[in-house]
Order: C-alpha cells, then sequence, then structure tokens
C-alpha cells in the first residue's frame, strides 16, 4: 500500500495525477462530475475551486466528442508557465512502472530537465534515463529491483514518505 505524502507538494501532484488520469480515461462534461469522482477516490470535500485550478494546471480545455457533448480532454499543446519559485517537482503528474522500467509524466517541457537529474545522481540502480518533452524513460540496472528503483524515485520527488 502507497504511503502519502508528506510535503504539500506532494499531496498536489497526487491530486494532479488522479484529476489527469481521470480525464484520460473517462468522459466529464462537469466540473461537478470531476469533483464527485474525486471525491469518490479519496479526496472528500474536495471544492469546485480546486477542481478548477486542477483544470488549469493541467492544460485541460473542453471538446466537442462524437456524439456532439462537449467534455473535457487534456491539451497537448499546454505548456505551464515556468515559476522560478516552484521545485522541478511540482511539474511531475505521475510516477508509474511495469516489471522492466519507470515512466516519469510531466508536464510539457520539463522531462529532459528531471532525466538530467536523475543522471547526475549516478545511482548504482539506474541503468539510464531518455526524455521526451513530457515524459522520462528510466531504465533501471536489474529488472529485479524495479520495485525498489520506482519507490527511490517517489520518494525523491516527495510523492511518498
Amino acid at each position: 500500500m502507497a504511503k502519502k505524502p508528506t510535503s504539500s507538494c506532494g499531496k498536489e501532484q497526487l491530486k494532479l495525477a488522479l484529476c489527469r488520469n481521470l480525464i484520460l480515461t473517462q468522459r466529464y462534461s462537469s466540473q461537478e462530475e470531476l469533483r464527485h469522482e474525486m471525491s469518490r477516490a479519496g479526496y472528500k470535500g474536495i471544492s469546485q475551486s480546486t477542481i478548477s485550478r486542477l483544470l488549469k494546471t493541467l492544460g485541460v480545455m473542453k471538446i466537442q466528442n462524437a456524439k456532439g457533448k462537449k467534455v473535457y480532454s487534456l491539451n497537448a499543446f499546454h505548456h505551464p508557465v515556468p515559476d522560478i519559485n516552484k521545485p522541478l517537482t511540482s511539474m511531475v503528474l505521475s510516477v508509474e512502472h511495469n516489471e522492466k522500467f519507470v515512466l516519469i509524466h510531466m508536464n510539457s517541457g520539463y522531462a529532459k530537465a528531471m532525466a538530467r537529474i536523475i543522471d547526475l545522481c549516478a545511482w548504482p540502480a539506474v541503468l539510464g534515463a531518455i526524455a521526451t518533452s513530457n515524459v522520462v524513460w528510466v531504465a533501471p540496472s536489474d529488472t529485479h529491483s524495479t520495485v525498489q528503483l520506482h519507490k527511490r524515485l517517489l520518494a525523491m520527488l516527495e510523492l511518498e514518505g
């Protein structure tokens, strides 16, 4: 079972990751529908203004689907304005893994910096890190340690205590 993040930055990133995943996997036409789903996922009492802020941060927009209904969708061209006062970790949307590697999903334009930081850590557990503009692919030195590498990256990013 994953531990709850200890920092407010980590908690915010978990909200962003959940909101992003909900929008990617379901179709929502109102903030209220999304708020209700996030509440069911454990964010009891989440406000409409928080949902609005999450949508803005993610660059979500409304598009018309095949049935003519307007639904929320991630905007592939959204680039958050860099803020020198926010850490790079605040640009992390989610961290996931399978038995072979770890993926770090980030706001567009930040993944290469994150990959560089991982490379500079020079962890023996990391074979290498490759980045697109919004995803860092981290290859473990040994695929038997992928889960441990995932946990270490979550701790580094303050997404797990």
